[in-house]
Parts: structure tokens; C-alpha cells; sequence
């Protein structure tokens, strides 16, 4: 892993980017120099260009007032003011979508949907209009201006990468970023986009504490340290100004679970010997933990955002088995429909573990929830299905394997970075 240095978001060891980064960083070190010098000569000097830098500084201040009311004009008379987005319905949108697979060249061969030959278009023609309020579209120059000179990361699973990839599409449309890093297998990944001095970043940490696969008896078990945050993120902490929690789905699978480095307890491992805890249970005992330790790290004193769960949407069937996702538009009559329970359960742990650690450590870190799990669900149409870079079978063969858990690139995921620029800008309480 390459890592990461303190210059502005540029690893260890490599030349700048650019001149123009040099000659910015240069300007922000002499702006600093001249507002505090107390040299007689340079005080006029100082002034004005003191005066230069509390006007940028307060530009993404004003940036975000045009965006608040911006989304107020869209919203009618509805108040923006404490609006809840997680809830309202999908409304036809005929917006191109900020980038296609021509324009992006990051989105990963599976979410590739419309270069794999997914033959419809309509499932890009929606978009989210929360009830309270309405929600600007993404805007991927505000976004670059709010982080500039700063570091996000992704840490978690799959589902983590494909926002990333999301908003990286996004952002590319301003800028070409530069790839720092990437390990061989594809899940660690760095970019920099060198005009903003802007760093984007994943870890691949699927549980987000320790864990390591074992086979026994031909099964693979998943062997999970509940109480212990995975090393490869938690080390690094400090190094970035904003990261983004992604994680559920892989805690479904038989595992045996520790604290203390003790077992205590399965689920699904086919050991009778150890009493079952429910993968339930075992995820609020990990996810719990994760944000405590996030509050309590030393030198990150960043924003973390955890996402809720993104729940599936195989029809007639399972992955291994032969279940599709073949609709083309958000289901009908929204209003009417509910988390499934599996999804319900996920987010529900999520949402009190978030409650819990923001009451706890109201001043250590700053902690926001981007809540997607019923607007995600609204979105049956959204995901590759058999539209993948590869024709992989069924296990038995039977049929062509779909992916219903994932999301198309462009697509419904992409609302996901409305929100967080929205939950970004918002000004603390």
C-alpha cells in the first residue's frame, strides 16, 4: 500500500501533479505568512491579501446558501429547513444523466450496463424528489470547490465501490483525475484530481473489523473479531477529512464471531459446539464498535458518513438459482411499499447505532447519516441483471447468473451523491 503523505492528499514518495498545485500550495503558504507577519513593510500587503483570502474562504459558505435556495425554488413552499430525505418517490425526469459509459471511462465492466447491452434507457429518466423538501441535482464543481485541498474515503464492500465509482464518474466530468494507486487485485484504489488538490479513495473492508475466511468441511466460514476495527482503514484514519461507511450485506454469511478474542458465538457454521448469535445481533455488536472507535482515534477529527443498507431485488429466485431483475421503472404506487424485513433490520441497526454514537461523542467527530435504503428499494430497475461484463452461468447451469444487488453506472445510485453533498453543505446545528 503506498502511503498516503500529509501534502495535501499526494502519497509518500511522488513528485507533485502539476505546477499549478506547487504554485497553490505556494500562494496558500505566503497568504498565511503575510496575515501574520508583524512586519511594518508588509502590512499593507497583508491586508489586502488577507482580505482575498476571507473572500475565498467564504465563498463555499455563499455557495451553499444559492444551493439551499435553490432547493427551496425547486421545493414550491415546502421548507428545506430539517427536511428528511430518505423519504418521497421517484418523479420522471427527462435530464440527461451527468455522464454515460462514453464519458466515463471508470465505471467497472459489471455496472456497465448500457455497453453491455442493457436495451433500454428509461430506468435513467427519474429522479428523487424527498417529501418535505426537493433535492438540487449533484453538482460536481460545487462538490470539488467544498473538498478542495481534502481526502475522502471509502471504506467497506462492494456496494461501497460502486458509489465510489459513482461519484468518481460524476466528478470526471470537471476534471480527469489521475489514478495514484491500485493494488493488483482492484480494491484498494487512490485518485487525485490535481486543479482541486482533491484526493478520492476506497479500502476494500467489506465488515469493517478484523475477520479472515477459513474452510472446513468444504464450507467457507467467515471468522469475524466483532470487536476489533480492520487495521488496514483504522491506521489511516488520520490521514483523511471525510469518509463514507458502507457495510451489511457480507455479514449474512456462516460465520463464527469473537470478542476478546474469544468465540462467542455462529452463525450458520454447522459447529453445535458454539451457541448461535444471529448475524443481526452481530452486526450492531460490529458496527457499534467501528463508530466508537472512529469517535475515540486520535487525529481524525474528520466527518464520517455512514450510507444504510442497500437492499437487493431478486425476483423468482435467488443469485445461485435463477432470480431476475427484469423491470424497467421504480415500482408502482410507492407510497404503498415497505422495506422488505431483512432490509428494514439492517437499517434499523444502523439508524440507533448512529443515534447512539452521535449522543455519546457529540463533540469528537462529526457523524452523518446518508439515509438511501427506501429510496434504493423503490428502484427495482436499477440494477445490471444479466447485463454484465460476463455470462456467468448458475451453478447448476441453468441459467445466466443476474445481478440484482448492484447498481447500473450511470443509474439510481447515482442520487446517492445528492445527498451527500446535500448532508456535506449542511451547516452544523
Amino acid at each position: 500500500m503506498i502511503p498516503i503523505g500529509e501534502d495535501g492528499g499526494k502519497p509518500m514518495g511522488l513528485k507533485s501533479s502539476s505546477a499549478a498545485t506547487a504554485v497553490d500550495q505556494g500562494r496558500g503558504n505566503l497568504l498565511k505568512y503575510l496575515c501574520c507577519s508583524g512586519l511594518i513593510a508588509l502590512v499593507p500587503i497583508a491586508i489586502v491579501n488577507c482580505y482575498v483570502f476571507l473572500v475565498y474562504s467564504s465563498l463555499i459558505d455563499q455557495e451553499a446558501v444559492l444551493y439551499s435556495l435553490h432547493s427551496a425554488s425547486l421545493g414550491a413552499n415546502i421548507s428545506t429547513r430539517d427536511c428528511d430525505l430518505s423519504k418521497g418517490k421517484w418523479i420522471p425526469d427527462a435530464a440527461p444523466p451527468l455522464y454515460t459509459n462514453e464519458t466515463c471511462r471508470y465505471i467497472q465492466g459489471h455496472q456497465n450496463c448500457l455497453k453491455n447491452g442493457r436495451p433500454d434507457r428509461g430506468f435513467l429518466a427519474w429522479r428523487w424528489r424527498p417529501d418535505e423538501c426537493d433535492l438540487p441535482r449533484f453538482d460536481p464543481a460545487l462538490f470539488l470547490r467544498a473538498m478542495r485541498n481534502k481526502r475522502m474515503i471509502f471504506f467497506g464492500d462492494s456496494i461501497a465501490r460502486n458509489h465510489m465509482q459513482s461519484l468518481l464518474c460524476a466528478i470526471s466530468q470537471v476534471e480527469e483525475p489521475r489514478n495514484l494507486y491500485r493494488d493488483p487485485i482492484d480494491k484498494d484504489v487512490i485518485w487525485l484530481l490535481p486543479s482541486f488538490n482533491f484526493t478520492l479513495a476506497i479500502f476494500w473492508s467489506p465488515f469493517l473489523v478484523k475477520h479472515e475466511q477459513r474452510s472446513s468441511n468444504g464450507s467457507t466460514i467467515m471468522h469475524i473479531h466483532l470487536d476489533t476495527p480492520e487495521e488496514i482503514w483504522m491506521s489511516r484514519l488520520h490521514e483523511f477529512h471525510a469518509i463514507v461507511l458502507s457495510s451489511g450485506p457480507w455479514f449474512f454469511k456462516p460465520s463464527v464471531y469473537y470478542r476478546g478474542g474469544s468465540i462467542v458465538g455462529c452463525h450458520h457454521c454447522g459447529d453445535e459446539s458454539i451457541p448461535p448469535l444471529s448475524f443481526i445481533d452481530a452486526y450492531r455488536m460490529a458496527l457499534g464498535g467501528v463508530l466508537d472507535s472512529i469517535a475515540a482515534r486520535d487525529g481524525y477529527a474528520g466527518t464520517t458518513f455512514l450510507r444504510t443498507f442497500s437492499a437487493e431485488h431478486f425476483e423468482n429466485g435467488e443469485w445461485w438459482n435463477g432470480g431476475t431483475c427484469n423491470r424497467t421503472e421504480p415500482f408502482r404506487n410507492q407510497s404503498a411499499v415497505e422495506l422488505p424485513w431483512m432490509a428494514s433490520e439492517m437499517r434499523r441497526i444502523q439508524v440507533e447505532e448512529f443515534d447512539r454514537a452521535a449522543a455519546k461523542n457529540p463533540s469528537r467527530s462529526k457523524l452523518k447519516l446518508v439515509d438511501v435504503s427506501y429510496s434504493a428499494y423503490l428502484r427495482p430497475d436499477g440494477h445490471p441483471g444479466v447485463f454484465r461484463s460476463s455470462r456467468t452461468l448458475t451453478p447448476d447451469g441453468s441459467a445466466v447468473q443476474s445481478d440484482c444487488l448492484h447498481w447500473c453506472l450511470p443509474g439510481p445510485i447515482d442520487m446517492w451523491n445528492e445527498i451527500l453533498l446535500k448532508t456535506l453543505l449542511a451547516r452544523e446545528p
